[in-house]
């Protein structure tokens, strides 16, 4: 644990304790998410949702007391270089889009390809799963697309491995039980040294996350029609059912009373779903972009009331500026 807590700092990075605790265990308040949003650390928020605050602080005191991390006035910053070769299996890894729901996912995936593999084989098999949780939705499935799905399917998983580096795919790839192949679980596969915790779940997910990713590119791929209701279960339902109505074209105050939600609750959703979406329309809710532009760059490390004081702008418009400008440096 201690590699993986020093790999998620930069040189630059002051965190706090106790926020730097809850992106890790997955509290997912605005507060929360746009903090890991603009210290990078969304990637990684909810990875340790069992994770309690008691062996967090351990873990930093070890690290205090061994002067490899240094606290002052209540922040957390790096005391020397630090290197760690795992640390690039935390590529692709995407907690906060498909931490809540991977391993259901996977599992999913893993079962319709071996159905698939011996569909009309007359071949008895133990099939992998027996929960109807999977069985009911795989046979489903079966019954709607059984004349293509098992080309199909090869042919989908064919052209999505082709789109990954060659170490995932092959990882994902012998993971895979059907005809004539057992498949072998993940934590045979890794690399001797990354086959603890917390870095053996890191790299599992790198594998996984970066499947979710590329078929989430190929709306009209089985597989992803298959696996799209499990996909959208990672994202908070409540906010879907706000994000729906702004869509429809009400206005704020009709959104709270739609929903009798408090503002500060839909504001909440509508954050979330700035951080969530690439097609967020923020000049729908950003009315006063000229006096916001000339924000400090790192104007999201000012509190609200310091801001307020010079921009006559709401605290939600100021927030979802900071995300959009964050996320235009990007692109």
């Amino acid at each position: 644990m201690d590699t993986f807590i020093l790999s998620l700092f930069s040189k630059e990075d002051k965190l706090k304790p106790s926020t730097f605790y809850q992106v890790l265990s997955g509290k997912r308040t605005s507060s929360v998410l746009t903090y890991a949003f603009f210290h990078n650390l969304l990637h990684v928020s909810g990875i340790f949702p069992q994770l309690t605050e008691a062996d967090f602080n351990k873990v930093i005191q070890q690290l205090k007391k061994d002067q490899l991390l240094v606290e002052s006035e209540g922040f957390l910053s790096l005391n020397q270089e630090f290197t760690c070769e795992a640390k690039h299996y935390l590529t692709d890894v995407d907690f906060f889009k498909y931490g809540r729901k991977e391993a259901e996912i996977w599992r999913s995936i893993q079962f319709l390809v071996q159905v698939a593999s011996y569909l009309d084989r007359h071949q008895p098999y133990v099939p992998l799963e027996s929960s109807p949780f999977y069985t009911e939705r795989v046979r489903q499935f079966v019954h709607q697309y059984r004349k293509e799905m098992k080309e199909t399917i090869y042919q989908e998983l064919v052209t999505i491995f082709s789109q990954l580096p060659a170490e995932k795919a092959n990882l994902l790839a012998q993971t895979f039980t059907g005809f004539e192949q057992n498949g072998v679980v993940f934590f045979q596969l890794l690399p001797a040294d990354i086959q603890q915790f917390p870095w053996s779940v890191v790299a599992m997910s790198s594998a996984t996350h970066a499947f979710f990713k590329e078929i989430s590119q190929q709306p009209t791929f089985l597989l992803y029609q298959f696996i799209k209701p499990l996909l959208a279960q990672n994202i908070n339902i409540s906010m879907l059912k706000t994000r729906k109505l702004f869509k429809q074209g009400y206005n704020f105050e009709e959104v709270m009373q739609i929903r009798h939600l408090k503002q500060g609750t839909i504001q909440d959703h509508v954050i979330e779903w700035a951080l969530v979406a690439e097609d967020f329309p923020f000049d729908q809710f950003i009315t006063n972009q000229t006096s916001l532009a000339t924000l400090p760059d790192d104007s999201w490390n000012f509190r609200y009331k310091e801001l307020v004081e010079q921009y006559d702008v709401s605290f939600l418009e100021i927030r979802l500026y900071q995300i959009w400008r964050k996320k235009t440096a990007w692109s």
